[in-house]
C-alpha cells in the first residue's frame, strides 16, 4: 500500500482490502513472502547487541550483584 501512487488507480483501498486481495491471488504463504531475508539481515545484529549487553553487564557487575547507575552522581539538587 506504501509503493501505491496517487495519480495512478489505487490497487488496495485498506489493509483488509489489501491482505483479502493478497491471500486470494498468491495464497496464504503470500503473506509471509520476503519475511527470509528480512529475519536474516536482522538476527545477526539481534545477536551482536544482545551479546555485547550480556557481556558489558558482567564486566560492570559488582560484587554484591547490583550495576552501578552512574547517573545518581550526576544529579543536580535544585
Amino acid at each position: 500500500m506504501q509503493n501505491q501512487r496517487t495519480s495512478e488507480e489505487l490497487m488496495y483501498k485498506n489493509s483488509i482490502d489489501c491482505f483479502k486481495k493478497v491471500v486470494t491471488y498468491e495464497g496464504f504463504f503470500g503473506l509471509f513472502r520476503g519475511l527470509v531475508p528480512q529475519l536474516l539481515g536482522v538476527a545477526p545484529e539481534k545477536a551482536i547487541k544482545l551479546t555485547v549487553n550480556d557481556f558489558i553487564r558482567g564486566k560492570m557487575r559488582q560484587n554484591d550483584g547490583s550495576i552501578p547507575l552512574w547517573l545518581r552522581s550526576w544529579q543536580v539538587d535544585v
